[in-house]
This record gives C-alpha cells, sequence and structure tokens, in this order.
C-alpha cells in the first residue's frame, strides 16, 4: 500500500475523502460518498469455547478491507473484491473529536445472530494526511460459527 491517504472536511456536512500520493481524489461530494475499499491488518484472540483459543500478531493476523461508504455506513470484507459471501454491511458513526482528529463506532447485527463491532481512532496531519488509523473489532460467529474475537486493527504501513 503505497498511498498517503488523506482526510477533507466539506461545509455543510461531513465528507472523508481519500487521496493518493498521485493526488488523486477518491471521494464524492455530489450526493454520497465513494472511497474505495482500504487494507486493515488484524491481531488478537479468537476463542472458540472452554480453553481452545488462539493468538495471532499482525504478522499472521487475517488480512481484513474496509469500506467506508459515508459517515454512517461502513462494511468490512474478507476479500479484497468485497464477494458479497464475505462481506458484513455496518451502520454507525464517524467524527471529528478533535482538531486533526475522529473516531469510529460501528455495529452489525446479521440474519444468522452473528454481530460485530469496530471502534477506531484516526489522527491527521496539518496537510490533512492521517498520520493514525488504529482501531478494534469484536466478533461473535462473523468469522468462525461459535466463536469470539477480539481484534486490533491498523492500517498496514507503507512499504519503505
Amino acid at each position: 500500500m503505497n498511498a498517503i491517504y488523506k482526510f477533507a472536511l466539506s461545509v455543510g456536512f461531513f465528507m472523508l475523502a481519500i487521496v493518493s500520493s498521485s493526488g488523486q481524489a477518491f471521494g464524492q461530494a455530489a450526493g454520497g460518498l465513494v472511497i474505495p475499499p482500504f487494507e486493515v491488518e488484524t491481531k488478537g484472540l479468537e476463542y472458540c469455547g472452554d480453553f481452545n483459543f488462539a493468538k495471532f500478531g499482525y504478522d499472521a493476523g487475517e488480512t481484513l478491507w474496509m469500506s467506508l461508504g459515508d459517515f454512517t455506513e461502513f462494511s468490512i470484507a474478507r476479500t479484497e473484491d468485497f464477494d458479497p459471501e464475505t462481506t458484513y454491511p455496518l451502520i454507525g458513526k464517524s467524527y471529528f473529536t478533535d482538531i486533526g482528529q475522529g473516531a469510529v463506532t460501528a455495529t452489525a447485527q446479521l440474519d444468522d445472530g452473528s454481530s460485530m463491532i469496530i471502534v477506531a481512532k484516526w489522527a491527521v496531519d496539518e496537510s490533512f494526511a492521517i498520520t493514525k488509523l488504529t482501531g478494534r473489532l469484536i466478533e461473535h460467529g462473523v468469522f468462525t460459527e461459535g466463536c469470539f474475537s477480539d481484534l486490533k486493527f491498523r492500517v498496514p504501513r507503507p512499504a519503505e
């Protein structure tokens, strides 16, 4: 992931725009907001009953893909192409918490009874380039039936 991400705020309503290092903007101010999916890496624990649990780090964790439809609709997918079988829609809110900082909270209750919640923080510098994006995802039965996962996630660091 070689792109530099930038956030922008539009007057009248919140708008999140991602700008690549080449300067190409992916957000749309008119109507709905379209942002390309981005990769997140995970680490954490998966509990599957009794003493059956697995711990893994960022190097061995599952790569997920996130999409921000606007400041209230989000998707998390297990595949880069957002296959409907492995894509989970979430409803929530993203907002600014301070100058150059913000947060997002979102949840999903799926038809099969599985559920997930995400909470994340992000920070940008004075040029709106993202300096940090980290969060937590807690799910029950989404990734593995009958199991709980407590994951931390982050945007992978650009290759240098």
